[in-house]
């Protein structure tokens, strides 16, 4: 559902998106949703015990939101394709990512791919590893 995959609207049309998933006990979850830019397509993964969440997000050119990377109120260091943005607290700005910060128990970033990118679509993965209380 949307709400597992935590895609929503913020923009007319989904210029503008949130992308805020709710794990609870769901170890992954993976859809699309249909907008008139085109698909945003989303897949996590969660494994709790070891405070890791994964997420692939396929997103349309041109438009940019914020994504919410669940921490579980605890600390945490979390890549996008592989470069560091977040690391116990401070920010590190990457091409694509303009910023982040803590929102209750999520990260959220704000990412605009299409700064990286030039095709119909754009693709990021985040990851995001716990490190304390």
């Amino acid at each position: 559902s949307r709400y597992v995959l935590g895609v929503a609207p913020v923009g007319a049309g989904y210029s503008t998106w949130l992308i805020e998933p709710h794990p609870a006990t769901l170890k992954w979850a993976e859809g699309q949703v249909p907008t008139p830019h085109g698909a945003i397509v989303v897949k996590w993964g969660h494994e709790q015990p070891e405070g890791k969440f994964v997420m692939q997000a396929t997103v349309p050119s041109g438009t940019s939101g914020t994504v919410g990377v669940p921490t579980f109120g605890r600390q945490a260091v979390i890549h996008v394709n592989g470069r560091l943005v977040w690391n116990n607290g401070v920010f590190h700005a990457i091409p694509g990512v303009t910023g982040a910060q803590r929102h209750g128990h999520d990260i959220t970033l704000e990412v605009n791919p299409g700064a990286v990118g030039r095709g119909k679509s754009e693709t990021f993965l985040v990851v995001s590893k716990v490190t304390g209380t």
